[in-house]
């Protein structure tokens, strides 16, 4: 492309003046010979055929810088987007999402790879509530689609963030520092959300009127408790691992960036950073697996696993402590 810009921008002139002299002269020597000759028609139409293509050079190569200024912006961008395309596709990088919140494609890829699953496979989910699964008010499609999957046989290993540690504490208040100071954590939104997740796996018979997948949920179904401070949104299918960094950014700060854009501050400022979602035979993928395993077998997480060791009562004897304070 450089050199065809080069070309246009510095001889086009002297090309189409070229092209004229030849034409001029092919004309000029046809007035030499009889006007029913072959010689003068064959002169007469090259010397016209020299004249027209300088002109359409000549037009073309304004054309060409038109065309360059109109698309330079989307030609430069392309450009970019090669340069970064190589290095994703070497890490296994097959897609990234503008954020879980924003992006439409993420939920429907993520459903995709959900009814895709193989009978008996197991999906491993890291979050600091599950809300959108498995919450109060969940997302049907998300719920529909665990629904399918528990039917296949498919198990499923939750992490979640343990909403009696210190770091859920520090989590919340970065989230909703005020009202936590002036209500107390266990008003905070995070307590609750992760509290009710908690107890509706803990006893699925509060939300679900069929007995196969009540049982289902119980069997198939572990959750543990991480103390840890949460640094990956996490989900691994049987073909891809979807990657969400978390972040601490302040509430001022999320707000301010949010109302610019019309949409008011709401509970948790997770979900707005891009997801990534990456082959399994990638090395970056059995990184986040292996990320993801040494958090499950620690010992600080087993002995917070909500069936094995009753965790959702000792989140109520928590919740029970605190209001007591």
């Amino acid at each position: 492309m450089t050199n065809i810009r080069e070309y246009v921008r510095e001889r086009n002139w002297i090309v189409t003046l070229i092209l004229l002299v030849i034409g001029l002269a092919l004309l000029l020597g046809s007035t030499y010979f009889e006007e029913s000759s072959r010689n003068y028609i064959l002169m007469t139409n090259l010397g016209a055929a020299f004249i027209v293509t300088a002109i359409a050079f000549l037009i073309l190569s304004y054309a060409v810088k038109g065309i360059e200024t109109l698309f330079g912006g989307a030609i430069n961008e392309l450009v970019s987007k090669l340069d970064v395309l190589p290095e994703a596709k070497k890490c296994g990088i097959v897609r990234i999402f503008e954020s879980r919140r924003r992006d439409p494609n993420f939920k429907k890829e993520l459903i995709k790879q959900f009814e895709n699953a193989s009978k008996e496979g197991e999906v491993l989910l890291m979050s600091i509530s599950l809300r959108n699964f498995f919450g109060p008010i969940p997302d049907n499609e998300y719920l529909t689609a665990i629904y399918a999957m528990l039917r296949k046989n498919i198990k499923f290993k939750i992490l979640l963030l343990d909403p009696t540690s210190e770091a859920a504490i520090h989590r919340a208040l970065i989230e909703e520092r005020e009202m936590v100071k002036a209500k107390g954590y266990i008003n905070s939104t995070l307590f609750t959300e992760i509290k009710s997740v908690a107890e509706r796996l803990n006893n699925p018979s509060l939300w679900i009127a069929a007995n196969d997948l009540r049982e289902r949920i119980k069997e198939q179904i572990d959750v543990r408790f991480s103390p840890y401070d949460p640094t990956t949104y996490l989900i691994i299918t049987e073909w891809f691992t979807f990657v969400e960094q978390y972040h601490r950014g302040g509430e001022k700060e999320i707000s301010e960036t949010l109302e610019k854009e019309g949409i008011p501050l709401i509970d948790c400022f997770g979900g707005f950073v891009p997801v990534l979602m990456v082959e399994n035979s990638a090395f970056f993928a059995r990184l986040m697996k292996s990320h993801f395993m040494n958090i499950w077998d620690s010992d600080d997480v087993k002995k917070r696993d909500l069936k094995k060791n009753d965790y959702y009562q000792k989140i109520l004897d928590f919740e029970e402590e605190k209001r007591k304070n």
